[in-house]
Parts: C-alpha cells; sequence; structure tokens
C-alpha cells in the first residue's frame, strides 16, 4: 500500500468584484453587497476566520461601480455587509476607510438608501460618525453587534472591547447623530457566565435601551476555544436566560414604538396586503428587512412595490407600527 499523502488547502484568496455577475436573490429594490471577505477576528465562539480566511477589502472603486449598475437597474437600497464593516480598507488603505466609502456612495445618484449592518463597536471613528450623521441617504440605522456587557465575558469571548467603552460610543452616537437606531445582539450561556455576569447583562440592557435587540443562546461550533471550555452552560439555563432577556428587550422595543406614535417616517413599500385595496406593508428607513419589525398602513391612492413614501405612525406593536399615507 503506497504511502499516504496529505492536501494542504490554501487559504482562501477569493474576493468578489464588479466584473462578476450579479443575481439579486432580494426583491428588486433591495440589495446587499459586500464590501470584504472573510475576518481577522479570533472570537472564542466563531470559525469564520478558518473558513473564509484573513479579511480582505474590495477596493472602493469596484464598490462604487457594483452600487452604481445595481441602481440602474432599480435597486433604491443597498445594505453594506462583511463580517467586520468598520474595519474596511485597513488591509488596503493603511487606515479605516469606511467614511471614505460612503462618502463616494452618498454620491450616487437614484440611491435612496444606504445601510450599514455588522460595525464592530471598536472601530468608530469620528469621521464615520459624522459621514453617517451628515449624509442624508445614510439611513440613521447602525447595526453594532456587542455579545455581551459583562467584562468577563467579553473577555472570555476574545472580543476587543469593554463594557465601559460601549456605553461611551453608544452616547456618543445618539449625541452626534440625531434619531438614530440602534441595533445590536447578545450571547446568553456563553461558558463560565454566571447568574452574576448575566444580571450585568440585563442592567445594561435596561441602561441603553437598545432600540432593537436580538438574543441567541450560545452552541458550540467544533473546532473554536469555547466549544472546549470546561464551565459549559446547561440548556435548561440558557433558555431561561434567553427568555428573561428577550422579555426585557420586549419591553424596551414596545416603548421605543411607542414614542414614534405621530410621526413621519419614510417607509419602503415592499407588499399590499392581500384581500385588501388600500393597506400596505413595508420598512421604514430605521428597520433591516428580516430582522427588524414592519410598518402596516393605508393608502388613499394606489403604490407600486418598491415605493419610497411618507407614512405617519397612529399605533405601535412591540416589533410593528402601523399608520396612514401621510398628507
Amino acid at each position: 500500500m503506497g504511502q499516504e499523502r496529505i492536501s494542504h488547502i490554501s487559504e482562501p484568496q477569493f474576493i468578489y468584484n464588479e466584473h462578476l455577475p450579479r443575481l439579486l436573490s432580494t426583491p428588486h429594490y433591495t440589495a446587499y453587497v459586500k464590501v470584504a471577505e472573510g475576518c481577522d477576528n479570533r472570537c472564542a465562539y466563531c470559525a469564520i476566520p478558518d473558513i473564509r480566511g484573513k479579511f480582505r477589502s474590495r477596493p472602493i472603486e469596484s464598490i462604487e461601480v457594483e452600487v452604481k449598475n445595481l441602481v440602474a437597474k432599480g435597486v433604491k437600497e443597498v445594505i453594506l455587509i462583511a463580517q467586520d464593516t468598520t474595519r474596511y480598507g485597513l488591509d488596503l488603505y493603511g487606515k479605516y476607510s469606511l467614511d471614505i466609502l460612503l462618502n463616494r456612495l452618498g454620491k450616487v445618484t437614484g440611491l435612496r438608501w444606504i445601510r450599514i449592518m455588522y460595525c464592530y463597536p471598536n472601530r468608530f471613528t469620528n469621521e464615520l460618525i459624522d459621514i453617517i450623521a451628515e449624509t442624508p441617504t445614510i439611513c440613521k440605522y447602525i447595526d453594532l453587534p456587542i455579545q455581551h456587557a459583562s467584562d468577563k465575558i467579553l473577555s472570555a469571548m476574545g472580543r476587543p472591547v469593554n463594557q465601559e467603552q460601549i456605553r461611551s460610543l453608544v452616547k456618543d452616537l445618539r449625541k452626534k447623530i440625531p434619531g438614530v437606531v440602534l441595533r445590536t445582539s447578545f450571547i446568553v450561556g456563553f461558558p463560565g457566565e454566571s447568574e452574576n455576569d448575566f444580571q450585568e447583562l440585563l442592567a445594561f440592557m435596561k441602561e441603553m435601551k437598545f432600540d432593537r435587540a436580538g438574543v441567541f443562546t450560545y452552541s458550540q461550533e467544533e473546532g473554536t476555544p469555547a466549544a472546549t471550555m470546561t464551565d459549559q452552560i446547561s440548556d435548561d439555563v440558557k433558555q431561561e436566560r434567553y427568555h428573561r432577556a428577550m422579555s426585557l428587550q420586549k419591553d424596551i422595543a414596545l416603548a421605543h414604538n411607542q414614542a414614534r406614535i405621530g410621526q413621519v417616517l419614510e417607509v419602503l413599500v415592499e407588499e399590499l396586503v392581500e384581500g385588501s385595496r388600500n393597506i400596505y406593508i413595508g420598512r421604514s428607513s430605521l428597520d433591516a428587512p428580516e430582522i427588524d419589525g414592519t410598518v402596516e398602513f393605508s393608502s388613499p391612492r394606489e403604490l407600486s412595490v418598491g415605493d419610497i413614501v411618507k407614512v405617519t405612525i397612529n399605533r405601535a406593536l412591540e416589533y410593528d407600527l402601523m399608520g396612514e399615507l401621510a398628507q
């Protein structure tokens, strides 16, 4: 029997560019645009750096051409994504450059909404905050995955930020970007999370009052440091903590939505309610598709899917809003 040979699989190098075919898997008015591939972060619970390789930014010019091509096909909302969007440009230009990219995209004629997802909190620059505040087409919506509030758990997770830094950034964002909506995510039941750690998270949620928050139970991912940690949390405890955190966030979300009553919001029309002639469902500029709430509203005139209209809010639920076409 011959000697077995071990094949070496090199680290992924591929990166999408504007010359490759682009098929939309989203409705015609919305498109996701990936600004980078891979990830340089080594969060203890995540295998993405091993699967997708090092963080690799696309050139600004490539992204700009893709966005212009999408807008020419009718796209009105572009959602910028990466594993770590706020790291954008560091590898190519030697500095965080998301603000420069946004400045260019903010000048694309016909593009109505630019949405930014997956922003690491420790990479927000003053220039980035300023461009979000000053550019009308950039949605005042920031997805800021935090994962926890206990410094002990953040350190165990390998997150390069502490609670005080997060608190300071949140206050800064709300001060400098009037009306900004902040979405975050939390993981409960991470190995070693004590009841005191969890109570610290709940207290932080009460204090920060994030507009949107997703809560996830920790699950072991093969090949990650966290998967082999000895102090794993039982599924029963994970579920109990999940429900307590979600119950708290539900109350916070309702209060935020109730404060919207009487406001006029820009809403992207996504569908006509089946069986009705004048009831539509859409999303405001403050809601990302599939993960946030919707706006249901009446209109005295016929609208088309993909229209962006102004809606006066007159009722609020925990996650959804209701209203009527603004006169």
